[in-house]
Parts: structure tokens; C-alpha cells; sequence
């Protein structure tokens, strides 16, 4: 867990470092915009019947604003293994809408391919696999 907590805080301080370094930052989504994020999210199974719990992840993306109200955003996300016996690996290209944009909030929908691979420890019975998929996120994004 101590490697774990070492890691967040110099991945933070690296997120902190790069946004304040921006001289023309502006903190809403405009036309021709590129936007990076550091995040810490989590993974829910709704089947428990697969032996997996739910667990947190750790996601960085980077993203472009086509226009005001649609961009692109790939991701990697990336669980590992503290939690479950096994370690999620995520990458996805997701076409985004912001439906509605404001000063100070953005809501986003979007959709796009996905890529998964989940490692196995060596000694489970479970091996390591890899699929194709479809990833589908909504949320809001927050300029206070």
C-alpha cells in the first residue's frame, strides 16, 4: 500500500506541476482546446459471482475540443492488483459531446472503443485475457 501512496502523490504533483506551467490556460471547454487529467476513479461489478470485488483505478487521459460541443479523449486507466487477484488494464478512444456549455460546469456524454486486458497472478487458476469492447462514459466537468 506505501508503493501505492508514493506513486499517487508524485503522479499528483506532476498533474500540478503541468497545469500550473500553462500561460494561457482557461478553465472552460472552447473550439481547438487540448485538456490532460489525472484521475483516480473505480470499478463496480455488478456479477459477483466472477470472484471479483469492487476496486479503484487510476485513469490518464488527454483530450481535443473539435469544437465547443464535440472533442475526442483517450484514456488509460489501470487497476491493479491490492484489491482482487487480478490487474485491469483499460485503453479507450471516446468520442465526447458536451450537450450544454457553461462558466462553470460541463456535462459530457460519450462513446468509443475500448480495449481491456486483465493480468492473473501466475499461481490463479484464472488466466490472463483480452478483449475488445465498447466504453461508454457520462459526466460532469467542474471550473469552479
Amino acid at each position: 500500500m506505501r508503493r501505492s501512496s508514493k506513486l499517487i502523490c508524485t503522479l499528483s504533483l506532476l498533474a500540478l506541476m503541468a497545469t500550473a506551467s500553462v500561460a494561457h490556460a482557461s478553465p472552460f471547454t472552447k473550439a481547438n482546446s487540448v485538456e490532460a487529467s489525472l484521475k483516480m476513479g473505480g470499478y463496480f461489478f455488478l456479477n459477483e459471482d466472477e470472484g471479483l470485488k469492487d476496486t479503484f483505478s487510476y485513469l490518464l487521459s488527454g483530450g481535443y475540443n473539435f469544437t465547443d460541443l464535440m472533442g475526442a479523449e483517450l484514456a488509460l486507466d489501470f487497476s491493479p492488483r491490492e484489491v482482487n487477484t487480478t490487474s485491469l488494464l483499460h485503453l479507450h478512444l471516446d468520442f465526447i459531446v458536451h450537450p450544454l456549455v457553461h462558466a462553470w460546469f460541463v456535462p459530457f456524454v460519450g462513446v468509443g472503443p475500448t480495449f481491456s486486458v486483465t493480468f492473473a497472478d501466475a499461481d490463479s487458476a484464472e488466466p490472463t485475457d483480452s478483449d475488445f469492447g465498447l466504453n461508454a462514459i457520462i459526466g460532469m466537468k467542474f471550473y469552479p
